[in-house]
């Protein structure tokens, strides 16, 4: 079969990093142990929001067994579906995309290029930003005469309360020269000189579709998230008060939570009654009906206990690896044993995802992959108490904005959410929100 030749030439490529993953193993090893740690996982989370690996481990392990029953019960629906509809006795891991994805098309009936008239990108932006305004009392003035390298690039100063606070350079349609991908990055970092703030100019790069002399530049809902995640990072960036540039926005806040303000924020995307405030028809003029945005909503959530388990399972490979400096055979027993603990498909003897793990061994997770889910946690329990009774409150949003968003980096961020909630996270808060409980 086509589809197992391909997943098998994907999970078995690169073998010769076995070896290099237990140099790797050993090397870091050693270097914890030289500055006074325990292992290598100690010595990561040593600069995070975590108070120890320990800590992490059961966070994971939970929110695993949390999700393991609606991960089974999504499983067992798809065996269902193929068996009726393909006439599968068994599936297998490498038959899961193609077969979930038609299940998927079948059960919401929702093509999502069906939402893209109703998304035109300057309506979003724009949108965006009176969302802003509405809770944070935050303003954006396009800036029309901004000289910029392209004429597609937009240009705004935002204030809060008739304080300036910095500039935001939004490139967001695609070109051939670019870069895939998005992301926000800050051109100056905020900071106080001779009692003067200085304000910050982040940018955001995206790239949606272009648009052309007759058709604007039409978004998917995916741009949409996408546009306010990154709108959460250039917040956390140019609403910075901190006096120095070591702390002022992204810089020294913990890499366990920097994806928090922007996965806060990008909840919003996913809010009903914010979507009808931009989500217009570029022709007609109409407001995205309730039925197109149930839909989206409703897709939103499919497979998530299946995801929410494979991100658990990368989570806590990554941090049971450390306990000792392992040997490539003891590694694959390590991932063989967490597969057992929150796995809900087999996986082949033959798979070696370890040596394509770029994200910890060759990249800036290690010790460190957990982030993903930590940060996740923050943000939905923020976004559902901010939203809790079907209206946001603003009281609360300002309290997020002032002791939490304009701190930059200068406070640990999980203290500064107890400072706005008066309470712990709630891990359920994220289970409850992507439909798991």
């Amino acid at each position: 079969m086509l589809r197992e030749k391909i997943y098998k030439a994907s999970a078995t490529k690169a073998p010769e990093n076995e070896e290099l993953i237990e140099k790797i193993l050993s090397l870091r090893d050693k270097k914890a142990k030289i500055l006074g740690y325990e292992n290598y996982r100690e010595l990561s989370i040593a600069s995070k929001t975590a108070n120890n690996a320990l800590e992490v481990i059961d966070f994971l392990k939970e929110l695993g067994k949390e999700a393991l029953p609606k991960a089974t019960q999504e499983i067992s629906e798809l065996k269902e579906f193929a068996k009726e509809k393909f006439g599968y006795e068994n599936i297998e891991i490498y038959d899961y995309p193609y077969l979930s994805r038609k299940l998927k098309e079948i059960k919401y009936n929702f093509d999502p290029s069906e939402v893209k008239p109703y998304f035109e990108k300057n309506k979003v932006v724009f949108g965006m930003f009176q969302f802003l305004n509405n809770i944070f009392n935050l303003n954006a003035t396009q800036i029309k005469d901004a000289k910029l390298w392209n004429d597609k690039v937009i240009a705004f100063e935002l204030k809060r309360n008739e304080v300036i606070l910095g500039t935001l350079i939004m490139d967001l349609e695609t070109n051939e020269n670019k870069r895939g991908g998005a992301w926000a990055d800050s051109w100056i970092t905020s900071y106080e000189k001779d009692g003067i703030r200085v304000p910050a100019t982040g940018i955001i790069v995206c790239n949606f579709p272009p648009s052309k002399d007759e058709v604007p530049s039409l978004l998917d809902h995916s741009d949409v998230v996408t546009l306010f995640h990154e709108m959460g990072h250039a917040l956390h960036l140019i609403t910075s008060k901190t006096k120095e540039i070591s702390a002022s926005g992204f810089n020294g806040t913990e890499w366990d939570v920097v994806e928090y303000p922007s996965q806060w924020l990008q909840e919003f995307a996913n809010n009903k009654e914010i979507i009808k405030t931009f989500g217009v028809h570029y022709k007609t003029k109409e407001i995205i009906p309730d039925e197109l945005i149930q839909k989206i909503l409703d897709s939103l959530n499919y497979g998530q206990g299946y995801s929410n388990n494979r991100q658990v399972e990368f989570g806590l490979f990554d941090l049971m690896i450390y306990d000792n400096t392992y040997s490539k055979e003891q590694v694959q027993e390590k991932l063989d044993q967490v597969r057992e603990m929150v796995s809900v498909i087999k996986t082949p003897s033959y798979n070696k995802f370890q040596c394509s793990f770029s994200h910890i061994f060759a990249g800036g997770y290690g010790a460190g992959y957990y982030s993903y889910k930590w940060a996740e946690v923050l943000s939905a329990d923020s976004y559902t108490e901010m939203t809790k009774d079907g209206k946001i409150d603003k009281q609360l949003a300002n309290n997020f904005f002032d002791n939490l968003l304009s701190l930059g980096g200068s406070v640990n961020m999980k203290e500064s959410f107890f400072n706005v909630h008066k309470r712990k996270p709630d891990p359920k808060a994220l289970l409850k929100l992507t439909g798991i409980l």
